[in-house]
């Protein structure tokens, strides 16, 4: 076994073994495509030492993606993405996060965050052997097949205002920082990056006296797939804002031609305003580590 770092010729390799390992799992995740990652890691932030490949002679068996992120409270975070081990190589498990940890504490960073999914194969059985234990539920998430919920004698509601990230930008940035307290720097960057890339579809809001739900629909990099991200704030638990702003852009979806769109419930307290739709959530967990 050997282990190598992020080289162009690779990426065929990291593609093939992601296809291979991620296709026996419950939720396949959307990973970029060959020219995506292309250029992703020609950014001037990429950091080539993070990409971490293990090879058995000439065949790629494992493959785990790390970041240095920011300072919070003081320390040094970092973070890793999903762990790909083919079938056969459970020795190797141990050993790609122990490197991988190394990598990172030498750039500095004191605690790692990882984003989890059970339904991500053995992923979460390979990091709480490495000490991931802290455990924290952060969302919901959903694929939505767009057939099953077209409606084709739909109309929108008169209390639902259409948004356009383009004329609306203050206002979405405004509405989406106060909603979910992230800051209005991190919300534009979201949104200009929707503009830049050409992704942003659609976008729906609902006022009704304090309660507000905004709604933004846009486009994955991956043909007729998309995403669906619903912003819910809400004094009144008996008012249900997002059966509507969610209804309208499924329509949306399906005039655009998408067949699939993902879709995170990042307010766990909101889960139960989702019941008529029937949806199969999947929990989406955070786990800490800290380094010493």
């Amino acid at each position: 076994m050997r282990f190598e770092i992020y080289n162009q010729s690779r990426l065929d390799d990291q593609l093939k073994l992601i296809d291979e390992v991620s296709v026996q799992w419950k939720w396949k995740p959307w990973y970029p495509s060959k020219e995506d990652l292309t250029e992703i890691y020609s950014q001037e932030s990429f950091t080539a030492d993070t990409r971490h490949y293990v090879y058995d002679r000439a065949e790629l068996v494992a493959f785990l993606s790390s970041a240095v992120e920011r300072i919070i409270d003081g320390e040094q975070t970092g973070s890793i993405h999903i762990p790909f081990v083919k079938d056969g190589y459970k020795d190797v498990e141990e050993a790609l996060m122990k490197k991988t940890m190394e990598i990172l504490k030498s750039k500095g960073v004191e605690v790692v965050h990882a984003y989890i999914m059970p339904a991500w194969g053995n992923v979460e059985e390979i990091i709480t052997k490495r000490g991931f234990t802290k455990k924290i539920l952060i969302a919901y998430r959903t694929l939505i097949k767009i057939k099953d919920f077209v409606d084709k004698g739909y109309s929108k509601p008169d209390n639902l205002q259409n948004l356009d990230i383009r004329k609306d930008r203050e206002l979405v940035v405004d509405m989406i920082h106060k909603i979910r307290g992230i800051s209005k720097q991190e919300v534009e960057k979201i949104i200009d990056n929707l503009i830049a890339e050409n992704l942003f579809i659609a976008g729906s809001m609902i006022r009704d006296g304090d309660d507000v739900a905004v709604g933004l629909l846009y486009r994955a990099y991956q043909p007729e797939k998309g995403f669906l991200r619903l912003f819910c704030q809400s004094k009144n638990k008996e008012k249900n804002l997002i059966v509507d702003n969610f209804s309208y852009l499924v329509q949306k979806a399906d005039e655009t031609g998408l067949n699939l769109i993902w879709h995170q419930v990042p307010d766990v307290s909101f889960i139960d305003k989702y019941e008529e739709f029937n949806l199969d959530f999947e929990t989406f967990n955070e786990y800490v580590l800290k380094l010493v």
